[in-house]
């Protein structure tokens, strides 16, 4: 190597050293104190497009997370609610039934008719009053709501029904003959065909054919037109009127009666038959206001069982969330965060590296002094 005053080559090259050495340490120093083996572009720049993803997708998923916990708590309210709807129609259906019996007079149908009604007005409240954070879940106006689930643009429907008295479809619709039958009618040889024709809530043409049994009186005609099928109510009114009650959950408009059996009760166009309407002061009012009863526990008790298992998938969706949401920050950890054990030794070296560039460094800086040992 030649001696030079003017270009110091082993200084510049240790010096080239000690600067690389000091910026290895400095870059540990960062990653031991950050935590992170990505603090900028320049370390990886790829790798810090990826770990950004990641790190939307797990906030993506917290946030997903919490609207499902929300689904949840909206859920276990309004089913809260339909749980004591379900229990006050079964106290208004045992009262009904009460009602029924012949045994009860006049009066003591209008004193089970205060307690009907003091009931249907408590269910009418607590449809009317329950709510989630201010927004009303039971009294219709909730319909249908996407709920956000996931990290994207994932989305549930929930639903949510009318459940007031004043409903319609907590009942449905009564047709009642307009030729009252005495106890020594029967049913006749030549008029004992009858066929009810409806379309069902699917929108399939449902015809049903009952052949009555003949001799058959009118309360036996019910009973027996009740056992045939499981679409329609008949019941007796205390005139001997034949009653004919359809769910608002079974027929989705109007009911057709047809055949000779049908010609000579001669029902009418019908009426709706809601829980509002109750009146359980007459046996014929009793006994449709069990068939409206049932029908109404039939639509809450869907609805309740439509929210039970709304409440398991919901259950399911967050295992599921919580799953990815470990699985997602665990790849990003492997990509961002510092390697103790690695980074640590790098650290070491560096310093080390550090410390002896420096030393030679100084030894280097006095190289050109030979110069002035040689001129001596």
């Amino acid at each position: 190597m030649t001696l030079s005053l003017h270009n110091n080559t082993a200084a510049l090259a240790t010096r080239r050293h000690v600067a690389d050495a000091s910026e290895d340490f400095n870059s540990s120093i960062l990653k031991l104190s950050s935590g992170k083996k990505i603090n900028s572009a320049r370390d990886d720049a790829a790798g810090l497009q990826i770990s950004n993803r990641l790190h939307v997708q797990t906030r993506g998923l917290d946030v997903a997370a919490k609207n499902v916990n929300d689904g949840v708590a909206i859920v276990q309210t309004a089913e809260g609610s339909m749980r004591e709807i379900s229990h006050i129609l079964q106290d208004m259906r045992d009262q009904s039934l009460q009602a029924a019996n012949g045994a009860y007079s006049i009066a003591d149908r209008q004193a089970i008719q205060k307690n009907v009604q003091a009931l249907k007005d408590e269910l009418h409240s607590i449809a009317s009053s329950a709510n989630f954070a201010g927004i009303n879940l039971l009294d219709g106006t909730y319909g249908k709501k996407a709920l956000q689930v996931g990290s994207n643009n994932e989305t549930i429907l929930l639903e949510l029904k009318d459940m007031r008295s004043s409903a319609s479809s907590m009942g449905g619709k009564i047709f009642v003959a307009q030729e009252a039958k005495c106890a020594d009618w029967v049913v006749g040889e030549d008029g004992h065909k009858l066929s009810i024709d409806f379309i069902d809530k699917s929108g399939n043409d449902v015809s049903l054919n009952i052949e009555a049994k003949i001799g058959d009186d009118i309360e036996e005609l019910a009973t027996y037109i009740n056992g045939q099928q499981e679409f329609i109510t008949a019941s007796v009114s205390g005139s001997g009127e034949l009653q004919m009650f359809v769910g608002s959950d079974i027929a989705e408009d109007e009911v057709c009666f047809s055949g000779c059996l049908a010609k000579e009760l001669n029902f009418d166009n019908g009426r709706k038959s809601i829980v509002e309407n109750i009146d359980v002061t007459s046996t014929g009012g009793a006994h449709e206001a069990v068939a409206v009863i049932d029908s109404a526990l039939n639509y809450v008790d869907g609805h309740q069982a439509d929210m039970g298992a709304l409440h398991n998938r919901f259950d399911r969706m967050l295992s599921n969330l919580t799953n990815m949401h470990e699985n997602i920050s665990a790849s990003k950890g492997n990509r961002t965060d510092t390697d103790f054990a690695k980074e640590t030794t790098e650290m070491t070296r560096a310093k080390i590296l550090q410390q002896s560039s420096s030393s030679m460094l100084a030894q280097a800086r006095v190289i050109p002094n030979a110069a002035l040992n040689l001129l001596n």
